[in-house]
């Protein structure tokens, strides 16, 4: 769970992000209004982001990541077929603001979207996945995870725009289906839990499962926890 929300975190395609007036430009906005349009972006995320914090301590993490990431691929394949019609009208000499604004408006609503989605988990969820006696090196895996793949995002970005344009968005697209489908299949749901029943949930055979139903646990003399039964 810690790897995969450091790969997942930081590659869903907020990596576009470093490159926002690049892809303004793409769309046909001048060097004023793509300052303006990073600024507007920076406030809608922010606000995504706030709506995310504010529900963390109740929002299912199973079911906000993966539809989360699923509605991200979504808005950001809007985005790349809004930007290809662009580039093709564009070519032929004949431009509609139209496409270039509705590519503008899927790419904010995935900035939304994305911040919603992981800007609180990111720090939230390794945390709840870790045992306490883990936590401190797990915590520290996950740090070399996002700088990897932070690296990734900053140096291989701008290649990547330079070379295929629009088409790199695509990318993410598939890969934001992919993280959609190991989230379903992967991700242990931790809200609501205590660290005795988070502990019974990860040693269970298949804690996917156990974290979707209540059950009952009890304190071993030992000191560890056991499943008793469903509640």
């Amino acid at each position: 769970m810690v790897v995969l929300m450091g790969v997942f975190g930081q590659f869903s395609g907020n990596g576009l992000g470093y490159f926002n007036l690049t892809i303004y430009k793409q769309i046909g906005y001048d060097t004023n209004m793509q300052f303006i349009l990073n600024l507007v972006n920076s406030i809608t995320s922010a606000i995504g982001a706030l709506g995310g914090v504010s529900l963390a301590d109740r929002m299912p993490r199973r079911k906000v990541l993966v539809i989360g990431t699923f509605v991200c691929a979504i808005m950001l394949a809007i985005n790349g077929g809004l930007s290809a019609k662009w580039a093709s009208n564009e070519a032929k000499g004949a431009i509609d603001l139209k496409v270039g604004q509705g590519a503008l408006a899927a790419y904010f609503f995935f900035n939304i979207i994305y911040s919603f989605t992981y800007t609180p988990l990111q720090a939230l969820y390794p945390v709840e996945c870790l045992a306490t006696e883990t936590r401190a090196k797990g915590m520290a895996m996950y740090g070399v995870v996002v700088g990897i793949f932070s690296f990734i995002n900053l140096y291989a970005g701008p290649i990547a725009l330079d070379n295929i344009k629009y088409k790199y968005v695509f990318i993410f697209v598939g890969w934001d289906v992919v993280e959609s489908v190991l989230w379903y299949l992967l991700c242990v749901e931790t809200v609501g839990r205590t660290l005795e029943e988070l502990e019974a949930v990860f040693d269970s055979p298949n804690p996917v499962r156990a974290s979707t139903h209540l059950e009952t646990i009890a304190i071993k003399s030992s000191g560890g926890v056991a499943i008793v039964d469903d509640a």
